[in-house]
Protein backbone atom coordinates (compact mmCIF):
# COMPACT_ATOMS: atom_id res chain seq x y z
CA UNK A 1 0.00 0.00 0.00
CA UNK A 2 1.30 3.32 -1.09
CA UNK A 3 2.45 5.62 2.24
CA UNK A 4 1.57 8.91 0.62
CA UNK A 5 3.71 11.83 2.12
CA UNK A 6 0.87 14.08 4.13
CA UNK A 7 1.55 16.79 6.27
CA UNK A 8 1.92 16.68 10.15
CA UNK A 9 -0.75 17.90 11.90
CA UNK A 10 -0.22 18.74 15.70
CA UNK A 11 -1.78 15.64 18.19
CA UNK A 12 -4.51 17.69 19.82
CA UNK A 13 -6.06 18.81 15.80
CA UNK A 14 -5.48 15.38 14.95
CA UNK A 15 -7.48 14.07 17.78
CA UNK A 16 -10.15 16.44 17.32
CA UNK A 17 -10.61 15.67 14.40
CA UNK A 18 -11.02 12.15 14.08
CA UNK A 19 -13.30 12.42 16.79
CA UNK A 20 -11.44 9.55 18.65
CA UNK A 21 -11.41 11.76 22.38
CA UNK A 22 -15.29 11.79 22.27
CA UNK A 23 -15.24 8.02 21.30
CA UNK A 24 -16.42 5.93 24.61
CA UNK A 25 -13.84 3.14 23.55
CA UNK A 26 -12.13 0.79 25.94
CA UNK A 27 -8.27 0.95 25.91
CA UNK A 28 -8.64 -2.70 26.57
CA UNK A 29 -10.14 -4.00 23.27
CA UNK A 30 -6.91 -2.77 21.61
CA UNK A 31 -5.44 -6.52 22.34
CA UNK A 32 -6.37 -9.32 19.95
CA UNK A 33 -10.34 -9.99 19.96
CA UNK A 34 -9.94 -13.98 20.18
CA UNK A 35 -12.45 -14.19 23.49
CA UNK A 36 -15.40 -16.34 22.33
CA UNK A 37 -17.53 -13.42 23.58
CA UNK A 38 -15.56 -10.73 21.50
CA UNK A 39 -16.05 -12.86 18.04
CA UNK A 40 -17.98 -10.75 15.61
CA UNK A 41 -21.27 -11.95 14.28
CA UNK A 42 -19.59 -13.20 10.76
CA UNK A 43 -18.00 -16.14 12.71
CA UNK A 44 -18.33 -19.43 11.00
CA UNK A 45 -19.01 -22.13 13.61
CA UNK A 46 -16.11 -24.71 13.09
CA UNK A 47 -18.42 -27.57 12.36
CA UNK A 48 -19.47 -25.67 9.46
CA UNK A 49 -16.04 -25.53 8.16
CA UNK A 50 -14.94 -28.87 6.14
CA UNK A 51 -12.33 -30.66 7.73
CA UNK A 52 -9.62 -32.11 5.53
CA UNK A 53 -9.35 -35.95 6.23
CA UNK A 54 -5.68 -36.72 8.49
CA UNK A 55 -5.12 -39.79 6.98
CA UNK A 56 -1.31 -39.27 4.80
CA UNK A 57 -0.65 -41.52 2.07
CA UNK A 58 2.37 -44.13 2.44
CA UNK A 59 5.33 -43.50 1.67
CA UNK A 60 5.31 -45.24 -2.16
CA UNK A 61 2.50 -42.94 -3.20
CA UNK A 62 4.84 -39.56 -3.11
CA UNK A 63 5.47 -38.78 -6.52
CA UNK A 64 8.23 -36.17 -5.76
CA UNK A 65 9.83 -33.75 -2.80
CA UNK A 66 10.05 -30.17 -2.97
CA UNK A 67 11.75 -27.27 -0.58
CA UNK A 68 8.20 -25.38 -0.86
CA UNK A 69 4.69 -26.15 -2.06
CA UNK A 70 3.06 -23.04 -2.53
CA UNK A 71 -1.04 -23.34 -2.78
CA UNK A 72 -2.47 -20.85 -5.37
CA UNK A 73 -1.26 -18.49 -7.58
CA UNK A 74 -2.57 -15.12 -7.42
CA UNK A 75 -0.58 -12.46 -7.02
CA UNK A 76 0.11 -13.63 -3.69
CA UNK A 77 1.06 -16.93 -4.27
CA UNK A 78 2.91 -15.73 -7.78
CA UNK A 79 5.38 -13.05 -5.58
CA UNK A 80 6.07 -15.80 -2.66
CA UNK A 81 7.33 -18.12 -5.36
CA UNK A 82 9.29 -15.60 -7.78
CA UNK A 83 10.93 -14.63 -4.35
CA UNK A 84 12.07 -18.61 -3.91
CA UNK A 85 12.16 -19.74 -7.42
CA UNK A 86 16.03 -20.25 -6.54
CA UNK A 87 14.61 -23.18 -4.45
CA UNK A 88 12.75 -26.24 -5.53
CA UNK A 89 9.64 -25.51 -5.38
CA UNK A 90 5.87 -26.32 -6.96
CA UNK A 91 2.99 -23.94 -7.47
CA UNK A 92 -0.51 -25.85 -7.36
CA UNK A 93 -3.17 -23.71 -8.52
CA UNK A 94 -6.82 -25.39 -9.44
CA UNK A 95 -7.48 -22.74 -12.40
CA UNK A 96 -6.45 -23.17 -15.79
CA UNK A 97 -4.26 -19.94 -15.71
CA UNK A 98 -2.39 -17.67 -13.34
CA UNK A 99 -3.53 -14.31 -11.66
CA UNK A 100 -6.91 -15.36 -9.13
CA UNK A 101 -8.95 -12.50 -9.43
CA UNK A 102 -6.58 -10.41 -11.52
CA UNK A 103 -8.01 -11.68 -15.28
CA UNK A 104 -8.77 -10.71 -18.56
CA UNK A 105 -10.84 -11.11 -21.68
CA UNK A 106 -10.54 -9.83 -25.73
CA UNK A 107 -12.53 -8.36 -27.60
CA UNK A 108 -12.30 -6.17 -31.54
CA UNK A 109 -8.50 -5.97 -30.47
CA UNK A 110 -8.22 -4.68 -26.99
CA UNK A 111 -8.19 -6.58 -23.66
CA UNK A 112 -10.61 -5.56 -21.17
CA UNK A 113 -10.11 -6.29 -17.30
CA UNK A 114 -12.74 -8.64 -15.78
CA UNK A 115 -11.26 -8.29 -12.10
CA UNK A 116 -8.45 -6.12 -10.90
CA UNK A 117 -8.44 -2.51 -13.17
CA UNK A 118 -5.71 -0.65 -11.82
CA UNK A 119 -3.41 0.28 -9.13
CA UNK A 120 -1.62 2.92 -7.41
CA UNK A 121 1.80 4.01 -8.19
CA UNK A 122 4.00 0.36 -7.92
CA UNK A 123 6.35 0.36 -4.49
CA UNK A 124 8.56 -2.28 -2.97
CA UNK A 125 7.77 -5.31 -3.38
CA UNK A 126 5.55 -4.59 -6.35
CA UNK A 127 7.46 -2.50 -8.00
CA UNK A 128 11.08 -4.05 -8.02
CA UNK A 129 9.18 -7.20 -9.37
CA UNK A 130 7.95 -5.33 -12.05
CA UNK A 131 10.88 -3.47 -12.86
CA UNK A 132 13.06 -6.77 -12.82
CA UNK A 133 10.76 -8.09 -15.15
CA UNK A 134 10.38 -5.39 -17.45
CA UNK A 135 6.60 -4.69 -17.80
CA UNK A 136 6.06 -1.34 -19.17
CA UNK A 137 3.83 0.25 -16.30
CA UNK A 138 1.07 3.27 -17.75
CA UNK A 139 -0.35 6.38 -15.89
CA UNK A 140 -4.02 6.28 -16.80
CA UNK A 141 -5.13 8.91 -18.80
CA UNK A 142 -7.24 12.18 -16.95
CA UNK A 143 -10.18 12.22 -16.28
CA UNK A 144 -9.82 8.97 -14.55
CA UNK A 145 -12.69 9.55 -12.87
CA UNK A 146 -16.26 10.55 -13.20
CA UNK A 147 -19.52 10.71 -11.04
CA UNK A 148 -23.18 10.91 -12.11
CA UNK A 149 -24.50 12.18 -9.53
CA UNK A 150 -28.43 14.21 -9.66
CA UNK A 151 -28.96 13.55 -13.27
CA UNK A 152 -25.38 15.36 -14.30
CA UNK A 153 -22.12 14.29 -14.51
CA UNK A 154 -18.99 15.54 -13.04
CA UNK A 155 -15.64 14.94 -14.13
CA UNK A 156 -12.11 14.44 -12.47
CA UNK A 157 -11.04 15.78 -9.48
CA UNK A 158 -12.51 19.15 -10.01
CA UNK A 159 -15.92 17.87 -10.75
CA UNK A 160 -16.19 15.40 -8.18
CA UNK A 161 -15.07 18.35 -5.44
CA UNK A 162 -17.94 20.38 -7.23
CA UNK A 163 -20.75 17.95 -6.90
CA UNK A 164 -19.70 17.41 -3.41
CA UNK A 165 -19.18 21.17 -2.53
CA UNK A 166 -22.67 21.76 -4.16
CA UNK A 167 -24.10 19.61 -1.19
CA UNK A 168 -22.18 19.65 1.64
CA UNK A 169 -20.44 23.14 1.23
CA UNK A 170 -17.03 24.31 0.63
CA UNK A 171 -16.14 24.53 4.64
CA UNK A 172 -17.36 20.96 5.22
CA UNK A 173 -15.63 19.63 2.48
CA UNK A 174 -12.39 21.15 3.20
CA UNK A 175 -12.64 19.99 6.88
CA UNK A 176 -13.83 16.54 5.41
CA UNK A 177 -10.37 16.47 3.30
CA UNK A 178 -8.24 17.83 6.31
CA UNK A 179 -9.32 14.66 8.27
CA UNK A 180 -8.46 12.15 5.87
CA UNK A 181 -5.47 13.59 5.13
CA UNK A 182 -3.92 13.49 8.59
CA UNK A 183 -5.71 10.27 9.72
CA UNK A 184 -3.56 8.61 6.45
CA UNK A 185 -0.15 10.49 7.94
CA UNK A 186 -0.40 8.64 10.85
CA UNK A 187 -1.67 4.75 9.37
CA UNK A 188 0.23 2.05 8.98
CA UNK A 189 -0.70 -1.16 7.16
CA UNK A 190 -0.29 -4.52 8.76
CA UNK A 191 1.68 -5.81 9.96
CA UNK A 192 3.39 -2.99 11.36
CA UNK A 193 0.15 -1.48 12.31
CA UNK A 194 0.61 0.06 15.71
CA UNK A 195 -1.89 -0.93 17.72
CA UNK A 196 -0.65 1.67 20.71
CA UNK A 197 -1.49 4.44 18.78
CA UNK A 198 -4.84 6.81 19.17
CA UNK A 199 -5.22 5.98 15.73
CA UNK A 200 -5.75 1.83 16.09
CA UNK A 201 -8.82 2.18 18.38
CA UNK A 202 -11.16 3.25 14.90
CA UNK A 203 -10.58 -0.62 14.33
CA UNK A 204 -13.00 -1.53 17.32
CA UNK A 205 -15.62 0.81 15.45
CA UNK A 206 -17.32 0.91 11.78
CA UNK A 207 -16.45 3.68 9.33
CA UNK A 208 -20.58 4.95 9.86
CA UNK A 209 -20.09 5.40 13.89
CA UNK A 210 -16.60 6.69 12.96
CA UNK A 211 -18.10 9.38 9.96
CA UNK A 212 -21.34 9.90 12.84
CA UNK A 213 -18.51 10.94 15.80
CA UNK A 214 -16.87 13.71 13.39
CA UNK A 215 -20.03 14.95 11.82
CA UNK A 216 -19.65 13.83 8.02
CA UNK A 217 -22.66 15.30 6.12
CA UNK A 218 -24.93 12.76 4.76
CA UNK A 219 -24.50 13.43 1.43
CA UNK A 220 -21.10 12.47 2.06
CA UNK A 221 -21.57 9.23 4.22
CA UNK A 222 -23.77 8.07 1.36
CA UNK A 223 -21.30 8.70 -1.65
CA UNK A 224 -18.21 6.50 0.61
CA UNK A 225 -21.12 4.32 1.11
CA UNK A 226 -21.25 3.13 -2.11
CA UNK A 227 -17.49 3.49 -2.89
CA UNK A 228 -17.10 1.30 -0.27
CA UNK A 229 -19.32 -1.52 -1.84
CA UNK A 230 -17.36 -0.96 -4.93
CA UNK A 231 -13.58 -1.13 -3.22
CA UNK A 232 -14.52 -3.92 -0.35
CA UNK A 233 -17.77 -5.55 -1.50
CA UNK A 234 -19.30 -4.18 2.18
CA UNK A 235 -21.06 -0.90 3.42
CA UNK A 236 -19.82 1.80 5.91
CA UNK A 237 -21.79 -0.08 8.57
CA UNK A 238 -19.53 -3.17 8.23
CA UNK A 239 -16.17 -2.28 7.99
CA UNK A 240 -13.50 -1.09 10.22
CA UNK A 241 -13.10 2.72 10.53
CA UNK A 242 -9.51 2.08 10.17
CA UNK A 243 -9.82 0.17 7.03
CA UNK A 244 -11.93 2.89 5.18
CA UNK A 245 -8.87 5.45 5.83
CA UNK A 246 -6.32 4.39 3.12
CA UNK A 247 -8.94 4.38 -0.10
CA UNK A 248 -10.57 7.77 1.09
CA UNK A 249 -7.22 9.07 1.58
CA UNK A 250 -6.13 8.38 -1.71
CA UNK A 251 -9.34 10.76 -3.28
CA UNK A 252 -7.12 13.44 -1.63
CA UNK A 253 -3.72 12.85 -1.95
CA UNK A 254 -1.82 16.38 -2.43
CA UNK A 255 -4.53 17.97 -2.64
CA UNK A 256 -4.98 21.69 -0.82
CA UNK A 257 -8.21 23.59 0.54
CA UNK A 258 -9.85 24.95 -2.24
CA UNK A 259 -10.81 28.77 -1.46
CA UNK A 260 -12.52 30.10 -4.04
CA UNK A 261 -14.85 27.47 -6.02
CA UNK A 262 -15.04 29.60 -9.25
CA UNK A 263 -12.20 29.87 -10.04
CA UNK A 264 -10.40 26.49 -8.59
CA UNK A 265 -12.57 24.52 -10.12
CA UNK A 266 -14.22 23.19 -13.38
CA UNK A 267 -16.33 20.83 -14.44
CA UNK A 268 -15.21 19.36 -17.90
CA UNK A 269 -14.29 16.11 -19.02
CA UNK A 270 -10.89 17.69 -20.80
CA UNK A 271 -8.54 17.88 -17.66
CA UNK A 272 -5.74 16.46 -20.01
CA UNK A 273 -2.99 18.38 -17.13
CA UNK A 274 -4.70 16.17 -14.15
CA UNK A 275 -2.42 13.51 -13.26
CA UNK A 276 -4.77 10.10 -11.99
CA UNK A 277 -1.31 8.83 -9.99
CA UNK A 278 -3.12 5.35 -10.98
CA UNK A 279 -1.67 3.06 -13.14
CA UNK A 280 -1.87 -0.14 -15.03
CA UNK A 281 -0.06 -1.84 -18.27
CA UNK A 282 -1.42 -1.32 -21.55
CA UNK A 283 -3.52 -4.00 -22.16
CA UNK A 284 -3.78 -4.72 -17.99
CA UNK A 285 -2.99 -5.35 -15.11
CA UNK A 286 -2.11 -9.17 -16.14
CA UNK A 287 0.83 -8.61 -18.16
CA UNK A 288 2.07 -8.37 -14.22
CA UNK A 289 1.17 -11.99 -13.78
CA UNK A 290 1.52 -13.56 -16.64
CA UNK A 291 5.07 -11.99 -16.66
CA UNK A 292 5.65 -13.84 -13.53
CA UNK A 293 4.29 -16.85 -14.74
CA UNK A 294 6.28 -16.71 -17.56
CA UNK A 295 9.66 -16.41 -15.49
CA UNK A 296 8.71 -19.39 -12.96
CA UNK A 297 7.79 -21.65 -16.11
CA UNK A 298 7.21 -25.33 -15.48
CA UNK A 299 7.66 -24.88 -11.83
CA UNK A 300 3.53 -23.93 -12.07
CA UNK A 301 1.04 -26.80 -12.46
CA UNK A 302 -2.24 -25.67 -13.82
CA UNK A 303 -5.98 -27.29 -13.05
CA UNK A 304 -4.27 -28.86 -9.55
CA UNK A 305 -7.14 -28.72 -7.38
CA UNK A 306 -5.29 -29.52 -3.78
CA UNK A 307 -7.63 -31.79 -1.57
CA UNK A 308 -5.76 -32.06 1.11
CA UNK A 309 -2.29 -31.07 3.36
CA UNK A 310 -0.98 -33.17 6.04
CA UNK A 311 1.84 -33.72 8.42
CA UNK A 312 4.17 -36.49 8.46
CA UNK A 313 7.37 -36.05 10.56
CA UNK A 314 9.19 -32.92 8.95
CA UNK A 315 7.53 -32.64 6.34
CA UNK A 316 3.96 -31.92 4.63
CA UNK A 317 2.25 -34.26 2.08
CA UNK A 318 -0.21 -32.41 -0.31
CA UNK A 319 -2.51 -34.15 -2.24
CA UNK A 320 -3.88 -33.01 -5.30
CA UNK A 321 -6.20 -34.16 -8.43
CA UNK A 322 -5.95 -33.04 -11.92
CA UNK A 323 -7.64 -34.31 -15.09
CA UNK A 324 -4.68 -37.47 -14.91
CA UNK A 325 -6.37 -38.33 -11.56
CA UNK A 326 -4.86 -38.14 -8.14
CA UNK A 327 -0.84 -36.98 -6.92
CA UNK A 328 0.76 -36.74 -3.73
CA UNK A 329 3.33 -34.58 -3.25
CA UNK A 330 6.04 -33.21 -0.19
CA UNK A 331 7.76 -30.68 0.95
CA UNK A 332 9.59 -29.62 4.21
CA UNK A 333 7.65 -25.81 3.60
CA UNK A 334 3.78 -24.81 2.64
CA UNK A 335 2.62 -21.66 1.60
CA UNK A 336 -1.32 -21.14 1.70
CA UNK A 337 -1.37 -18.21 -0.70
CA UNK A 338 -5.43 -18.64 -1.11
CA UNK A 339 -8.65 -17.00 0.65
CA UNK A 340 -9.02 -18.11 4.42
CA UNK A 341 -12.26 -20.26 3.74
CA UNK A 342 -10.11 -22.67 1.53
CA UNK A 343 -7.52 -22.96 3.49
CA UNK A 344 -9.96 -24.18 6.53
CA UNK A 345 -10.99 -26.99 4.13
CA UNK A 346 -7.71 -28.47 2.88
CA UNK A 347 -5.80 -27.72 5.87
CA UNK A 348 -7.48 -28.28 9.08
CA UNK A 349 -4.97 -30.64 10.39
CA UNK A 350 -2.56 -28.76 10.22
CA UNK A 351 -3.27 -25.34 11.59
CA UNK A 352 -3.12 -24.23 15.60
CA UNK A 353 -6.98 -23.85 16.76
CA UNK A 354 -6.12 -20.38 17.37
CA UNK A 355 -5.17 -20.11 13.59
CA UNK A 356 -8.31 -21.61 12.53
CA UNK A 357 -10.36 -19.74 15.00
CA UNK A 358 -8.73 -15.90 13.40
CA UNK A 359 -9.15 -17.43 9.77
CA UNK A 360 -12.83 -18.81 10.45
CA UNK A 361 -13.81 -15.03 11.47
CA UNK A 362 -12.47 -13.86 7.92
CA UNK A 363 -15.89 -13.70 6.00
CA UNK A 364 -15.47 -12.77 2.21
CA UNK A 365 -18.31 -10.75 -0.30
CA UNK A 366 -18.74 -11.86 -3.53
CA UNK A 367 -19.14 -10.12 -6.19
CA UNK A 368 -19.76 -9.49 -10.36
CA UNK A 369 -18.08 -8.25 -13.37
CA UNK A 370 -20.50 -7.77 -16.89
CA UNK A 371 -18.41 -6.92 -19.67
CA UNK A 372 -20.77 -5.42 -22.60
CA UNK A 373 -19.80 -5.03 -25.77
CA UNK A 374 -21.01 -2.74 -28.49
CA UNK A 375 -20.45 -1.60 -31.99
CA UNK A 376 -19.87 2.25 -30.60
CA UNK A 377 -19.01 3.40 -27.11
CA UNK A 378 -21.52 3.49 -24.94
CA UNK A 379 -19.35 5.40 -22.70
CA UNK A 380 -15.88 7.23 -23.59
CA UNK A 381 -15.71 9.92 -21.59
CA UNK A 382 -13.42 8.86 -18.45
CA UNK A 383 -11.76 5.91 -17.17
CA UNK A 384 -14.44 5.07 -14.34
CA UNK A 385 -17.84 6.28 -13.78
CA UNK A 386 -19.43 6.26 -9.80
CA UNK A 387 -22.84 5.09 -9.92
CA UNK A 388 -24.95 7.13 -7.19
CA UNK A 389 -26.64 4.95 -4.35
CA UNK A 390 -29.61 2.69 -5.12
CA UNK A 391 -27.69 1.43 -8.35
CA UNK A 392 -27.93 -2.40 -9.01
CA UNK A 393 -23.45 -1.59 -9.94
CA UNK A 394 -21.32 0.36 -8.06
CA UNK A 395 -19.07 1.48 -11.23
CA UNK A 396 -19.03 1.50 -15.02
CA UNK A 397 -15.59 1.38 -16.75
CA UNK A 398 -14.49 1.86 -20.08
CA UNK A 399 -12.75 -0.99 -20.52
CA UNK A 400 -10.85 0.37 -23.84
CA UNK A 401 -9.84 4.08 -22.30
CA UNK A 402 -5.89 3.04 -21.44
CA UNK A 403 -5.65 0.96 -24.58
CA UNK A 404 -7.10 3.41 -27.04
CA UNK A 405 -4.70 6.47 -25.39
CA UNK A 406 -1.56 4.77 -25.86
CA UNK A 407 -2.33 2.36 -28.98
CA UNK A 408 -4.86 4.04 -30.75
CA UNK A 409 -7.42 0.74 -31.54
CA UNK A 410 -10.12 0.38 -33.24
CA UNK A 411 -13.72 1.97 -32.78
CA UNK A 412 -15.46 -0.96 -30.69
CA UNK A 413 -16.96 -0.01 -27.19
CA UNK A 414 -16.24 -2.26 -24.22
CA UNK A 415 -17.50 -1.10 -20.58
CA UNK A 416 -17.44 -3.34 -17.65
CA UNK A 417 -20.25 -2.51 -14.70
CA UNK A 418 -18.97 -3.49 -11.19
CA UNK A 419 -21.41 -5.22 -9.02
CA UNK A 420 -20.90 -5.43 -5.21
CA UNK A 421 -23.61 -7.41 -2.54
CA UNK A 422 -25.56 -4.81 -0.72
CA UNK A 423 -23.87 -6.52 2.00
CA UNK A 424 -21.15 -8.51 2.20
CA UNK A 425 -23.28 -11.18 4.41
CA UNK A 426 -25.47 -11.31 1.15
CA UNK A 427 -24.19 -13.93 -1.31
CA UNK A 428 -27.61 -14.10 -3.62
CA UNK A 429 -25.76 -12.44 -6.41
CA UNK A 430 -24.10 -15.61 -7.13
CA UNK A 431 -27.53 -17.32 -7.71
CA UNK A 432 -28.98 -14.94 -10.10
CA UNK A 433 -28.98 -15.92 -13.56
CA UNK A 434 -27.21 -14.42 -16.58
CA UNK A 435 -31.03 -12.79 -17.76
CA UNK A 436 -31.67 -11.77 -14.35
CA UNK A 437 -28.18 -10.21 -14.41
CA UNK A 438 -28.60 -8.55 -17.54
CA UNK A 439 -31.75 -7.44 -16.68
CA UNK A 440 -31.08 -5.54 -13.61
CA UNK A 441 -27.77 -4.12 -15.53
CA UNK A 442 -29.69 -2.46 -18.31
CA UNK A 443 -32.37 -1.21 -16.01
CA UNK A 444 -29.69 1.18 -14.16
CA UNK A 445 -27.84 1.75 -17.16
CA UNK A 446 -30.15 3.47 -19.06
CA UNK A 447 -30.72 5.74 -16.13
CA UNK A 448 -27.60 7.47 -17.11
CA UNK A 449 -27.29 6.15 -20.58
CA UNK A 450 -30.53 6.27 -22.32
CA UNK A 451 -31.17 3.06 -24.82
CA UNK A 452 -27.97 1.77 -23.76
CA UNK A 453 -29.84 -1.93 -24.06
CA UNK A 454 -29.55 -1.32 -27.78
CA UNK A 455 -26.32 -0.64 -28.36
CA UNK A 456 -25.30 -4.29 -26.81
CA UNK A 457 -24.19 -6.82 -28.88
CA UNK A 458 -22.13 -9.29 -26.47
CA UNK A 459 -21.28 -9.42 -23.12
CA UNK A 460 -18.91 -11.69 -20.72
CA UNK A 461 -20.16 -12.33 -17.03
CA UNK A 462 -17.10 -13.20 -14.29
CA UNK A 463 -18.40 -14.19 -10.90
CA UNK A 464 -16.17 -14.17 -7.89
CA UNK A 465 -17.10 -16.25 -5.16
CA UNK A 466 -14.25 -14.92 -2.85
CA UNK A 467 -13.93 -11.35 -4.23
CA UNK A 468 -13.05 -9.59 -1.14
CA UNK A 469 -12.05 -10.46 2.65
CA UNK A 470 -13.98 -8.15 4.65
CA UNK A 471 -11.98 -5.91 7.44
CA UNK A 472 -14.83 -6.11 9.86
CA UNK A 473 -14.18 -3.79 13.24
CA UNK A 474 -11.22 -5.83 15.34
CA UNK A 475 -9.99 -6.81 12.15
CA UNK A 476 -6.62 -5.52 12.10
CA UNK A 477 -6.05 -6.76 15.82
CA UNK A 478 -7.43 -10.13 14.61
CA UNK A 479 -4.74 -10.06 11.63
CA UNK A 480 -1.88 -8.89 13.68
CA UNK A 481 -2.35 -12.22 16.11
CA UNK A 482 -2.59 -14.13 12.93
CA UNK A 483 1.38 -12.54 12.15
CA UNK A 484 2.27 -13.47 14.91
CA UNK A 485 1.27 -17.35 15.29
CA UNK A 486 2.24 -18.14 11.71
CA UNK A 487 5.91 -19.00 11.42
CA UNK A 488 8.16 -21.72 10.58
CA UNK A 489 7.13 -23.99 7.69
CA UNK A 490 3.40 -23.69 7.63
CA UNK A 491 2.96 -19.99 6.34
CA UNK A 492 -0.01 -17.99 5.29
CA UNK A 493 -0.59 -14.97 2.23
CA UNK A 494 -2.96 -13.01 1.02
CA UNK A 495 -4.79 -9.62 0.55
CA UNK A 496 -6.73 -11.16 3.77
CA UNK A 497 -3.20 -10.79 5.63
CA UNK A 498 -2.74 -6.82 5.07
CA UNK A 499 -5.29 -4.99 2.95
CA UNK A 500 -7.65 -6.58 0.23
CA UNK A 501 -5.71 -4.71 -2.73
CA UNK A 502 -3.67 -6.34 -5.41
CA UNK A 503 -0.48 -4.63 -4.11
CA UNK A 504 -0.89 -5.81 -0.45
CA UNK A 505 -1.38 -9.59 -1.93
CA UNK A 506 1.90 -9.41 -3.30
CA UNK A 507 3.14 -7.90 -0.27
CA UNK A 508 2.09 -10.64 1.68
CA UNK A 509 2.84 -13.41 -0.68
CA UNK A 510 7.15 -10.98 -0.08
CA UNK A 511 7.01 -11.41 3.64
CA UNK A 512 5.66 -15.67 3.47
CA UNK A 513 8.61 -16.16 0.71
CA UNK A 514 11.04 -14.02 3.57
CA UNK A 515 10.07 -16.46 6.37
CA UNK A 516 10.32 -19.70 3.98
CA UNK A 517 14.11 -18.68 2.93
CA UNK A 518 14.37 -18.62 6.61
CA UNK A 519 12.87 -21.78 7.58
CA UNK A 520 14.89 -23.63 4.10
CA UNK A 521 18.22 -21.94 5.51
Amino acid sequence: MKKKNLQKISRRDFLRLLGIASLSISASRCAPLLEEEASPPEVKPQEDVETAQTESPSADEIEAEYDALVIGAGIAGLTAAYHLRGHHIRVLERADRVGGRTLSGTHEGYTYAKGTEYLGEPEGTLAKIIADLGVQMVEIPSPMDAHFHNGEFYWGGDGIALSYIQEIGLREYNRFMKTMQGAYAEYDDLPETDFDSELARLDDITAREWFNSIGVPEALQSAYNVTAKGLFGATLDEISALSAIPEIAFDFEDAEAIEDVEEDLENTPNQKGEHSESYSCVTGITEITDAIAEELGERIALGAQVTQITRAGEQYIVTYEDEDGLHTLAAGVVILAIPAEIALRIAASVLSAEQKKIMGQIAYAAYLTVALFSDEPIFDKAFDLAAPEGYFFTDVYDATWIQRHYEDEGDAGIITVYIAPQSYKDRSLLDLSEDEILNRVYESLERIFPNAREKVSGYDIQRFPYAYPVFTPGAYQRIARLHEITSGSLLLAGDYMIYPTFEAAAESGALAAEKAADELG
